[in-house]
């Protein structure tokens, strides 16, 4: 079980790293004020409250 909890947590932190990057690059392309970006951002969010929530659960249980 735990190494599944790792792996979930690799899958999130790839993915907010995914995220960071293509929030950058449509900043840069488009604009921080953009919709796009923001759009973006509202996804990072959801990712690192993801993570956030996985760390709780596995402090929780130790």
């Amino acid at each position: 079980m735990e190494r599944v909890k790792v792996l979930v947590v690799k899958k999130i932190c790839c993915s907010i790293e995914r995220l960071r990057n293509e929030m950058h690059r449509v900043a840069l392309e488009k604009g921080i004020s953009h919709p796009d970006v923001l759009i973006i951002s509202q996804m990072l969010d959801q990712v690192m409250n993801e993570l956030d929530k996985e760390v709780l659960i596995k402090n929780r249980n130790q």
